[in-house]
């Protein structure tokens, strides 16, 4: 079966790297032809416009409505941004109406992808499938109002349209059946790990990277790894817990991975919280390396607020904090809750926005007894796989392909 994915990011963006390209992966080891059709975050920078991953053809067709260029997230003014977007959302059409696929998969109701799957999907007569994974309009910083107009109208009637909607949250669910999409049509697809692409840790990258940022022996290390954007990511929330939990008289740092267009707010917010000292924000990396970040982490966190972006994430970043055999603390909030009978010793839930709880839940683990190997093994063999997951989605599709 052929499978085509349509994308308005690339796949180095969170759900590009954590969801889809490992999915298409899983697929492709299968046995499946898998093209993922997207838009890139920085398309005049990208030297190879088809890529192949692991079986997986890439295929780079347009700039993004955002550039990333290191770890700055860039927004177009208006006067750019529509010829931008006008032009990328033709060549995705291109693209999507002369690729010889099965099926369509749309990865996030976004008006450029989507309405490239709805023209192929028509053309070609072809199912159209739609991945939900966000909150779109609640997690997405928006600068125009006609830009929120477009992204409600495709994230709210995009899935109605569709075959099959998958997504991955119960939260996503519910929203999408208030909205009228049949039940039966709706499917739970949780984010996941790819097993063969996690390791086990190496403990001489681990050290390298320990000497790398200037940590002492006895520095203990709280972890964020994510986007640097308010929006929907309270890092300021995390700083403020941070700066309660570092006067415990454990020598501790706090490691930020990850860019955006909040990077330097928050370096502001460091320094007013008079954290700055023992902050270190590392930028974006390469995701291969992010398994060392997390290997070199005592805990990673998640902060959340109790709103719609908070509810409708899955995070990725916790599924593989856990699987590189790093606690992790986060809220009681959404899909988050069915990770609670992973243990204490493995996350804490606290409430939502609560930076005092969050503060005393870093404390709590920090001062708490090291995991142990078996441990990790155990965390290892109870979380959600791709390669399992995969008998999920092969067995969707062949449905929606026998009712075409």
């Amino acid at each position: 079966m052929r499978i085509t994915f349509l994308l308005s990011q690339d796949v180095e963006s969170p759900s590009g790297r954590g969801r889809y390209l490992p999915w298409g992966i899983e697929l492709a080891r299968r046995g499946f032809r898998v093209r993922i059709i997207a838009l890139h975050s920085n398309f005049a920078g990208v030297d190879h416009k088809r890529q192949w991953r692991e079986g997986v053809e890439i295929i780079y067709v347009g700039q993004m409505h955002v550039r990333k260029v290191g770890s700055a997230k860039l927004y177009f003014p208006t006067w750019r941004l529509v010829p931008i977007i006008v032009w990328s959302t033709l060549m995705l059409i291109r693209a999507a109406l002369t690729d010889q696929a099965d099926l369509y998969h749309v990865g996030k109701p976004h008006p450029m992808n989507g309405l490239a799957g709805l023209l192929a999907s028509w053309v070609r007569r072809r199912p159209l499938l739609v991945d939900c994974d966000d909150n779109e309009v609640a997690s997405n910083r928006i600068e125009h109002g006609w830009q929120r107009w477009g992204l409600r109208l495709f994230e709210e009637n995009l899935p109605r349209l569709a075959k099959r909607v998958t997504t991955n949250t119960t939260y996503t669910i519910e929203r999408l059946g208030s909205l009228g999409v049949p039940r039966q049509n709706l499917m739970l697809l949780p984010n996941a790990i790819d097993a063969k692409r996690l390791t086990s840790r190496d403990p001489a990258s681990i050290d390298a990277l320990r000497t790398q940022l200037g940590l002492t022996p006895e520095e203990k290390v709280v972890l964020y790894v994510g986007s640097l954007s308010l929006a929907s990511h309270p890092l300021d929330l995390l700083l403020e817990a941070f700066a309660l939990v570092h006067t415990a008289g454990i020598p501790m740092r706090l490691v930020i991975v990850g860019g955006g267009e909040d990077l330097e707010t928050l370096r502001r917010h460091s320094r007013e919280l008079g954290i700055e000292k023992h902050t270190t924000f590392v930028g974006r990396v390469d995701y291969e390396r992010v398994t060392d970040y997390y290997g070199l982490a005592d805990v990673s966190v998640d902060p959340v607020r109790d709103d719609a972006a908070g509810r409708g994430r899955d995070p990725l970043k916790i599924l593989e904090s856990l699987a590189a055999g790093t606690p992790v603390v986060t809220a009681h909030i959404g899909e988050r809750e069915s990770l609670r009978m992973l243990g204490r010793q493995w996350i804490r839930l606290v409430a939502p926005g609560d930076a005092k709880a969050l503060a005393e839940a870093v404390r709590d683990m920090l001062s708490g007894p090291p995991l142990t190997a078996s441990d990790r093994e155990q965390m290892w063999r109870d979380l959600p796989r791709w390669d399992v997951l995969a008998n999920n989605v092969i067995a969707l599709y062949q449905t929606v392909g026998r009712n075409a």
